[in-house]
């Protein structure tokens, strides 16, 4: 054990002198979307692509931070109505009108608080960070086999290109800094080689 124990330390001391520091992101809860939709009136289908695109939109920049199916449905049960207090600001250009016809490409902006506290409220677990949160999140590994479940780690990030920033070591349990913008590929692929995960106040905790 004691040799063991010593050749993991080695292990992950050689793995952070090697590993290069990952490149700063910043987070975007913004996207657009290019809409072309008709109606009885042209007033009627400008109103129709604004609600298609609010929920488009909103879909494509929160999937990043919560869990996709989940996030479907709510929006599928929600009516576009309902998401405009989340929206922080629109903007809109190349429109064109015809009778019935208009197209256009709607841009918006998503408050960060408001958007996380209602997803809280609809039950919806998400990892928006905060205006105040930095660039990554922090992982609480809990490991059953230390070489093995490490290296299955370190491979998992590896094929995703995930940076990992290594904070501490006591026992089976590894402190990680990773970069939010890999979150969701992260989460989904330890899922996917039989790791349990848990949200707890923007940290995330994996375990076999």
């Amino acid at each position: 054990m004691h040799i063991e124990k010593m050749f993991f330390q080695c292990f992950v001391l050689v793995s952070l002198l090697i590993m290069a520091p990952f490149t700063a992101f910043c987070y975007d809860l913004s996207g657009s979307l290019d809409v072309n939709e008709n109606a009885d009136t042209a007033v009627l289908a400008k109103e129709k692509a604004i609600s298609v695109a609010r929920k488009s939109i909103m879909y494509n920049v929160v999937s990043k931070y919560t869990n996709t199916s989940q996030l479907h449905e709510l929006l599928q049960n929600t009516p576009s109505s309902d998401l405009i207090d989340l929206v922080k600001s629109s903007s809109i250009t190349n429109e064109r009108f015809s009778t019935t016809d208009y197209t256009a490409t709607i841009t918006m902006d998503f408050d960060t608080d408001v958007l996380k506290n209602w997803l809280s409220n609809n039950g919806i677990q998400n990892w928006i960070p905060s205006n105040e949160m930095t660039d990554v999140f922090t992982t609480v590994v809990n490991m059953e086999n230390k070489l093995y479940d490490w290296a299955e780690l370190k491979e998992i990030c590896r094929s995703a290109n995930i940076d990992v920033d290594v904070k501490s070591i006591k026992g089976t349990t590894v402190l990680l800094n990773l970069p939010y913008r890999s979150r969701t590929r992260f989460t989904v692929n330890t899922s996917n080689a039989g790791w349990h995960y848990k949200d707890k106040n923007g940290t995330l905790y994996i375990w076999k």
